[in-house]
C-alpha cells in the first residue's frame, strides 16, 4: 500500500514536471499518464525485480513486456546490469542519479538514452521501490554529434580541422604548464593546384587531397597504436598536419616524421596517371617557439614554408630568423597570383643576333612585372616566388601565349630576310613532374591561338630542369621539336649537365650561362672553359648563344672562339614590345666585330 502509493505521488510529481498543463489526482490518472508518456518507465521493488512497466520502455529496450515483468533488471536486460551497480550507491544516498547510455533496440539500431533513477524509500525510510526513467535523446545527441563534426573536422578529407587541433592544443597547454611538450609538424603539398589545373583533362585535385588525407591519417592510427599520443589533421588549402603530444627530444620527432614524409610522397595513381606531389615539411615545439596554439600554429605553417622556399626535403624546424622572409614570400606570391589572373604582367624583348652579319636571329620574351601598389619587381624576385608557390605552370602559359600573339605582328628587320623567332624561358619547376601531352598541350595551344608557325618558337629550358626532365617531358620536347619548335638549354655550364645528357637530350642551341662571357679578361680558366663549350657545341652541330655581352673586348673573344649567336646590353636591352617594330626598322645588321672596333652599333642602340 505505501509504496504504491508512493508510486503513484512519483508518477504524478514526474507527469506535473514534463507536463505541467496536466493536473492528475489518483493512481488511475496516473497509471494513464504512465502509458501515455514518451519516456520509458520501469519500476523496480526491494528486490531488484521488474514490478511495472509502460509501452514505451519496451520499443526503447526492444524486448516484451511479458519477457520484462517479474524479473531482475540484470537478468532481462544484461546491457543494463551495470546501472544498478554504478548508480545504486548514488541514488541510495542522494535518492535520485542521471546517466547517458546506449541501447540497442529491436532492430539492431543504437539508441542514445538518458536514465534517471529515483530511489522511493517507505516510511522509516528504507528503499522500498526504485524508478528508471529512460529518455531517447538519440535525435539530440546526433544532431550536437553533427554540429561538432561540422565544427571540428574538415569535410572533404574527414580529418580533424585546424579548430579542432588548437583546442586540443589548448587542453595540453593548460594541463602542462610548460612542463610537457608537443610537435605541431605542417605538411605543405605543393603544386597540386596549378600543376592539376594544367592537366585538367586527365586529373582532379580531389584523389590527391582524400589520398595524402588517409595516407597521414593512416600513419598517425598505426603510431597510436603502438602507444604515441598522435592525431592527425587538416589545416587549409593543401596543408595537413600532425599534433605529436609528450615528446622526449627533437630525434625523437625527427624520425618519426621522417617516416611520415616518406609515406606521404609515395606517388598517387588515378586511372593510367601517377603522380608525385612535392611535400615540405614545417614543425614547431612546444613550449619553445610559444604558448598559443594560433601562434604556434602560424609558425609550423611557416616552418613548412621555409623549407619549400629552400627545398629542404628533410624535416624543418622553426627558424625565427627566416621567418619574416617568409611571410613576404607569401605576400608576393597572393600579389603575383592577382598580377597572373589580371593581366598586370608585360613583356619586354632582347634581341639575339648572329655574330657574323649582326641579322637579328631571334627575340627571347622576358616578363616584367610593375605592381600597381608597391612598384616595379625584378624577375630575380618574383620568378623564384612562382616556382615555390606552384605559379609556374599559369606564368608560364601567360607567357607562352603572349609571346606568340606578339611575334605574329612583327615586322621584318632591316636586313633580315624574315621576322625574327621568338624564344620563351619556360621558368621550368614544373618540368619534372610534367604528365603526357600537357606540354604539347599548352605549346599547341599557344601556337594555335596565335597562328604563330612552329618553326618561329624557342623554347629555352634551364640546364638543371632539363638533366633533371623525366622521359616523359624528353619524349615531349622531341615531339616538339619535330613539329618545328626548336630548344635551347639555358645556362649551360653551371655545373648539372654531363655529356651524356648533350648526346639524348633533343636540342637545337646550348647558350652559355653569362657567368662565363663576364669572366672573359679576368678569369683564365673560366676562359678556358668556354673554349671548350663552344667547340663542343660545334662538334655536337648544336648552336652557340653567348648572352650576358656586355663590352667590345666579349664580343670579340667570342667571335674569334667562333660564337654564333650574341645577346646582352652590348647588343640591345630588353625593348617594350610597343616599339620593337620601330627598333626592327632602326637596327643595322653591319657585322659585330665591325661594331666592336668603331663602336657604330653601340651608340646605335643606345640611342633607342
Amino acid at each position: 500500500g505505501y509504496a504504491m502509493a508512493a508510486f503513484t505521488v512519483a508518477i504524478l510529481g514526474y507527469a506535473s514536471w514534463r507536463y505541467q498543463s496536466i493536473s492528475v489526482t489518483s493512481e488511475a490518472a496516473a497509471e494513464q499518464i504512465l502509458k501515455s508518456l514518451s519516456d520509458g518507465v520501469l519500476v523496480l521493488d526491494e528486490m531488484g525485480v521488474i514490478a511495472r512497466l509502460n509501452p514505451r520502455i519496451t520499443e526503447l529496450i526492444g524486448m516484451k513486456s511479458d519477457d520484462l515483468l517479474g524479473r531482475k533488471l540484470g537478468e532481462a536486460v544484461p546491457s543494463m546490469a551495470h546501472l544498478i551497480a554504478d548508480m545504486g550507491t548514488k541514488a541510495r544516498s542522494s535518492n535520485t542519479a542521471l546517466k547517458e547510455i546506449e541501447l540497442s533496440d529491436w532492430i539492431g539500431g543504437n539508441r542514445r538514452v538518458n536514465v534517471t533513477i529515483n530511489m522511493l524509500r517507505d516510511i522509516r525510510g528504507a528503499p522500498s521501490l526504485t524508478v528508471l526513467v529512460l529518455q531517447d535523446v538519440t535525435r539530440y545527441r546526433n544532431a550536437i554529434d553533427k554540429i561538432e563534426k561540422l565544427t571540428f573536422f574538415d569535410q572533404a578529407t574527414g580529418l580533424p580541422n585546424r579548430r579542432h587541433l588548437q583546442a586540443r592544443m589548448d587542453q595540453f597547454i593548460k594541463g602542462s604548464l610548460g612542463a610537457r611538450r608537443f610537435a605541431l609538424a605542417v605538411f605543405r603539398v605543393e603544386h597540386v593546384k596549378h600543376v592539376l589545373l594544367d592537366l585538367h583533362h586527365s586529373i582532379s585535385p580531389d584523389p590527391v587531397l582524400k589520398t595524402t588525407a588517409q595516407r597521414l591519417d593512416e600513419f598517425a592510427v598505426e603510431k597510436a597504436g603502438l602507444g604515441m599520443s598522435i592525431v592527425a589533421g587538416f589545416l587549409h588549402g593543401y596543408h595537413f598536419a600532425l599534433l605529436i603530444e609528450e615528446v622526449q627530444n627533437v630525434g625523437q620527432i625527427s624520425l618519426v616524421l621522417t617516416e611520415a614524409l616518406t609515406k606521404m610522397r609515395e606517388p598517387v595513381e588515378q586511372g593510367t596517371i601517377r603522380f608525385r606531389p612535392d611535400i615540405w615539411l614545417g614543425v614547431c615545439l612546444y613550449p619553445q617557439d610559444g604558448d598559443h596554439p594560433e601562434q604556434l600554429t602560424e609558425k609550423a605553417i611557416a616552418a613548412a614554408d621555409q623549407a619549400a622556399s629552400t627545398r629542404n626535403e628533410n624535416v624543418h624546424f622553426y627558424d625565427i630568423a627566416t621567418n619574416d622572409a617568409s611571410v613576404r614570400s607569401l605576400a608576393l606570391s597572393a600579389r603575383l597570383e592577382g598580377a597572373i589572373e589580371n593581366s598586370e604582367l608585360e613583356l619586354h624583348f632582347q634581341p639575339v643576333v648572329t655574330a657574323s652579319s649582326g641579322q637579328i636571329e631571334f627575340v627571347e620574351a622576358l616578363t616584367r612585372w610593375s605592381d600597381p601598389l608597391h612598384g616595379p619587381c625584378p624577375p630575380e624576385e618574383f620568378i623564384p616566388v612562382a616556382e615555390q608557390s606552384g605559379l609556374a605552370v599559369a606564368l608560364d602559359r601567360w607567357v607562352l601565349s603572349q609571346a606568340c600573339a606578339a611575334a605574329v605582328h612583327w615586322s621584318i628587320p632591316k636586313g633580315n630576310t624574315a621576322a625574327p623567332a621568338v624564344a620563351v624561358n619556360l621558368s621550368g619547376f614544373h618540368l619534372n613532374r610534367v604528365t603526357r601531352g600537357s606540354l604539347i598541350d599548352m605549346v599547341r595551344t599557344a601556337l594555335a591561338e596565335s597562328k604563330l608557325a612552329p618553326d618561329r618558337l624557342v623554347l629555352e629550358i634551364t640546364e638543371r630542369r632539363l638533366v633533371e626532365a623525366k622521359e616523359v617531358l624528353v619524349s615531349e620536347l622531341t615531339e616538339l621539336r619535330e613539329q618545328g619548335v626548336r630548344i635551347s638549354m639555358d645556362d649551360f655550364g653551371t655545373g648539372y649537365a654531363s655529356l651524356s645528357y648533350l648526346e639524348w637530350l633533343p636540342l637545337d642551341k646550348l647558350k652559355i650561362d653569362q657567368g662565363f662571357v663576364k669572366a672573359i679578361g679576368r678569369d683564365a680558366r673560366k676562359m678556358v672553359l668556354m673554349e671548350s663549350m663552344l667547340t663542343l657545341g660545334k662538334k655536337l652541330g648544336l648552336k652557340v648563344v653567348a648572352e650576358g655581352v656586355e663590352d667590345p673586348s666579349q664580343v670579340d673573344f667570342l667571335i674569334r672562339h667562333g660564337c654564333e649567336y650574341l645577346q646582352g646590353f652590348w647588343i640591345s636591352r630588353p625593348v617594350p614590345a610597343g616599339v620593337l617594330n620601330s627598333f626592327f626598322q632602326e637596327w643595322s645588321n653591319l657585322p659585330l666585330s665591325g661594331r666592336c672596333i668603331d663602336g657604330i652599333g653601340h651608340e646605335a642602340i643606345k640611342s633607342t
